[in-house]
């Protein structure tokens, strides 16, 4: 729709950033005040964009999915979990593997060669898996550990091959941190929403929603509350990472985008009220300001 109006380059972005920003806010003010409805709706237009996603992969083109999951993965187990007791197939499980499957559909001469030291990593995170898989029989749930080898040692290594061989960092920038930015907001939001309502909106089988007193401690689209804080955390670094690598010409709009996602992955990681995050989170910045005047100085 954009592409048919007759606007330069840099008001057109503008554009597009300020419909994000307006999408970003009812998407937050439809979770604070009708939370069940605002998330139905946001999983229903993340799904529409996922299918078409997963319709590139199969013309060797799969950025589009990758982005797709970068936004939508917290909602993983509630767009797509069957069965939804001890699911075999999950949103990770089928983004990465059908990603993953995009890479034959390409020329190899298109890749993009692994250096020899994530070659190394990787051959040894192979390794441990065979080693890992062989104990498994000695396991009094083997089901269960089989799960988490493959989501926790497996998938990472598809998944960063799948970056590295083929992944557009650099051209994808932009769009990678516009997603991390609005899934902060609405992950943000649902925490919010769950402190204002003191119920866990997204439960599933083994989430419950705890209280430090009478304060809710909630889990946003997670499991557990700790999983929100660490995702926070995490996102807090990547923000600032990607912040960092678009360099110092910014829109208004995206400056305006990226000061909300960071505030909302900061809520995220402190909401949870652990003490541990929150003291973990002043010790980085304390040692980040400590070192950015030593290299001033120098």
């Amino acid at each position: 729709m954009l592409s048919g109006i007759s606007l330069p380059a840099e008001q057109r972005t503008r554009l597009l950033e300020a419909v994000l920003v307006l999408v970003g806010a009812t998407a937050v003010a439809g979770f604070i005040l009708v939370p069940k409805a605002g998330l139905l709706a946001v999983i229903g237009c993340t799904a529409l964009g996922f299918v078409g996603s997963v319709g590139n992969v199969f013309r060797g083109r799969f950025d589009g999915i990758l982005l797709w999951w970068a936004g939508a993965f917290p909602f993983g187990y509630t767009v797509l979990s069957f069965p939804r007791e001890h699911s075999i197939v999950t949103l990770d499980r089928v983004v990465i593997l059908v990603a993953f499957m995009g890479l034959f559909l390409v020329k190899p001469s298109t890749f993009i060669a692994v250096p020899k030291t994530l070659r190394r990593a990787g051959l040894a995170g192979l390794a441990f898996i065979v080693v890992a898989g062989v104990t498994l029989g000695k396991s009094a749930n083997g089901l269960n550990a089989a799960r988490f080898l493959f989501d926790g040692f497996l998938l990472p290594i598809l998944l960063g091959w799948c970056v590295i061989a083929r992944f557009d960092v650099r051209r994808r920038l932009p769009t990678l941190h516009t997603t991390v930015c609005i899934s902060s907001i609405i992950c943000a939001a649902i925490a919010a929403a769950e402190i204002v309502t003191r119920q866990d909106l997204l439960p599933d089988e083994s989430s419950v929603i705890f209280f430090g007193g009478s304060i809710p401690r909630p889990n946003g689209p997670f499991e557990t509350n700790d999983t929100l804080a660490l995702v926070g955390a995490v996102s807090i670094f990547f923000l600032l990472f990607l912040r960092a690598a678009l360099g110092p010409k910014l829109s208004a709009g995206r400056r305006m985008l990226h000061s909300v996602g960071l505030a909302a992955a900061i809520g995220m990681a402190l909401m949870p009220l652990f003490r541990s995050v929150a003291i973990t989170l002043l010790l980085v910045l304390i040692i980040d300001t400590f070192w950015e005047q030593r290299t001033t100085r120098r």
